[in-house]
């Protein structure tokens, strides 16, 4: 299963509003364990935290299935809050979007950031590398909770 160390992971922001600056304790959390733990389940490529969950609690999870799931950490550790895909897989391919290949290294995603920028659309923008090298990009995504600035809002019109 995959099992995030809060201590090591958390953004600096929520590790000081929930742990005593005395005292550090470790402690874990599993997360998304119906998704990521089963035999089956695809292989997390990449965890990062994005810049503008709430609380600094929006943990986005890509998989080798090019699917990439944010979680709610202060809410719900197990559900997504919301699921995108940086790939042509069965999803595009049943709805009549996208395009297929017969290239199966076209479907495995090997990383993921998040853009960017301040005065642009670069923070509301998710890149995706493919392990054949392609490049996915998805705009605008923001985390399901997102703490957005006046001025970016302003400055991305």
């Amino acid at each position: 299963p995959y099992t995030l160390s809060l201590h090591d992971a958390l953004p600096i922001s929520l590790l000081c509003a929930t742990t005593s600056y005395s005292r550090t304790t470790r402690s874990s959390l599993l997360v998304g364990n119906f998704y990521h733990s089963l035999p089956a389940s695809p292989p997390v490529a990449q965890v990062t935290w994005h810049p503008w969950g709430a609380n600094s609690s929006s943990l986005l999870v890509l998989t080798s299935d090019a699917l990439l799931r944010e979680y709610s950490i202060g809410d719900d550790a197990e559900e997504p809050a919301q699921t995108i895909s940086f790939g042509t897989g069965a999803g595009a391919e049943k709805s009549g979007r996208g395009f297929s290949s017969d290239d199966r290294d076209a479907e495995k995603a090997v990383a993921f950031c998040v853009g960017d920028g301040k005065s642009d659309w670069g923070p509301l923008t998710l890149y995706g590398l493919m392990r054949t090298g392609d490049i996915f990009a998805v705009c605008p995504f923001l985390p399901r909770k997102a703490y957005v600035c006046f001025s970016q809002i302003c400055s991305s019109s």
